[in-house]
């Protein structure tokens, strides 16, 4: 009887023993992994982020090219159209990344464009967010959302998402100083193609690109959230300085991080629910 009693003991303080060391190892390894899951995704959000910032400044010094290079130096009345032959040299050079460059005069009208393009029947540029940005703030230079470019007709009837550069110009018409607006019409497809690099985990974590406002640039459910089928904490993300937050949204709990891309005030963000964090903790469960 007692050495049943004994064995019976010492079995018990053996299994309470290794169940505590088994659930103190998961917990270590679980703190472990969650770690180098965070840890990993700010790497790739960093490397994203600077090659966003190289691209947008790419964009800034052609805005830049066109200003200083061929807007300032000549007039747009010229007999050699100087202006259109600088403008059409920068474009080439980048017709990659670009869609168009045109100028527009203090009351909205088309001064030059390259590619050479119809204008569509009265667009009121006046009107477009681009436009009323850089007259709003004319220190700087301005980044839109993402927006079919809607201003010229190039025959072909296709359309093209774009992201609106915009900035106030001095002009010279015959001699004559006046405001304008300097429009660099980017192809949206350069950023998306970088966004959808990171967007191919199969854990359930994903990537996103907002503006300062909350404002949607790119999300792997654009088309959704645009038409109303689904929703993303942009507006409360925006918000954040960089770093790492607990988040809880639509009733599940989740980690975001935050990047800033610097000057556009642009906003990386990283999802990771938890199951991104259990995803790969099965194995270490079973053993």
């Amino acid at each position: 009887q007692i050495q049943s009693t004994i064995m019976f003991s010492f079995s018990l303080i053996s299994v309470s023993v290794m169940l505590i060391l088994g659930i103190g190892m998961y917990i270590r390894f679980s703190a472990i992994s969650r770690q180098e899951i965070i840890q990993s995704t700010q790497k790739l959000m960093e490397q994203t982020g600077e090659n966003l910032e190289d691209y947008l400044v790419n964009m800034r010094q052609i805005s830049d090219a066109v200003y200083y290079n061929v807007i300032k130096e000549n007039d747009l009345a010229g007999p050699d159209n100087r202006i259109r032959q600088g403008m059409n040299l920068l474009y080439e050079a980048n017709r990659s990344r670009l869609r168009s460059i045109a100028i527009y005069n203090n009351y909205g009208s088309l001064m030059a464009a390259e590619p050479v393009a119809l204008q569509k029947e009265d667009p009121d540029v006046t009107k477009q967010e681009w436009y009323q940005k850089a007259v709003g703030d004319t220190a700087n230079m301005h980044f839109s959302i993402p927006h079919i470019q809607n201003l010229f007709d190039d025959g072909m009837r296709q359309y093209y998402w774009v992201i609106s550069l915009s900035r106030v110009v001095e002009l010279t018409d015959r001699g004559v100083p006046l405001t304008g607006v300097l429009l660099v019409d980017m192809d949206f497809a350069d950023i998306s193609r970088m966004m959808k690099k990171m967007n191919v985990s199969n854990n359930g974590q994903y990537y996103y690109l907002c503006d300062g406002s909350g404002q949607i640039i790119y999300h792997r459910k654009q088309m959704q959230i645009r038409r109303g089928n689904a929703a993303e904490n942009s507006v409360k993300a925006a918000r954040y300085k960089d770093g790492v937050y607990d988040d809880y949204f639509d009733g599940e709990h989740r980690k975001v991080i935050v990047n800033t891309i610097s000057y556009t005030g642009w906003k990386l963000v990283g999802i990771i629910p938890d199951a991104a964090f259990t995803h790969d903790m099965y194995d270490i469960q079973y053993f």
